[in-house]
This record gives structure tokens, sequence and C-alpha cells, in this order.
């Protein structure tokens, strides 16, 4: 595995979470400090990458992803965003607009 500088890390760049548990996500960060990175209430070492506070069972870390890695990660998301929403209202879709989803 190639040794990631998080060290070069800012608030407002994207990175990748990785989880055992849970498909990979892309999130900003939120905020840096000498010790960690902070995004929304998660935390993660500054040195490595890893979760601080994370458990046994679940396995949780960073990573610095490529533009093409995370444009795909975003693409992944809101395909399930949508998936989800039209599992959850497929009662009020026509047709076309069905025909239209697939397409887009």
């Amino acid at each position: 595995m190639i040794k990631e500088d998080f060290k070069s890390l800012k608030a407002g760049d994207k990175v990748i979470i990785n989880s055992s548990f849970y498909d990979d996500r892309v999130e900003t960060i939120d905020r840096i400090t000498n010790t960690q990175i902070v995004i929304g209430y998660l935390k993660f070492r500054r040195t490595n990458g890893w979760q601080i506070g994370d458990n046994i069972w679940s396995k949780t870390r960073l990573s610095i992803g490529t533009p093409e890695k995370i444009a795909e990660i975003e693409h992944k998301q809101r395909m399930n965003a949508i998936r989800s929403y039209v599992t959850k209202h497929l009662n009020e879709f026509n047709d076309a607009q069905l025909e239209a989803m697939y397409r887009a």
C-alpha cells in the first residue's frame, strides 16, 4: 500500500472514507488540527488516516483518492440515493418519468 500524505490535506478537500461495514463514500473535510482530520462528528488521525475511537468490529480510515475515483464513488452515492427514493415513492411516478430517470 502506498503511504498517503495526510499532512497536505486542508479543510474543504474531498477524501474517501473506507469502512469495513459500509460502501466507500466521499466526504469533505470540515476542520484540520495538528493531529486530527475532522469530518462532521468523525475524527481521523492525521498521521495515518485511521478513525479515532473506532471499535474492533468496524475499521474505518481515510484515503486520498484520484479525481476519477472520487467521481466514481460520488456517482455511486447519487445512484443509491435515487434508487432509494424511487423505491420508496415508486407509485408516485408514471412510466415516462421512470423512463427519463433510467436514461439519465
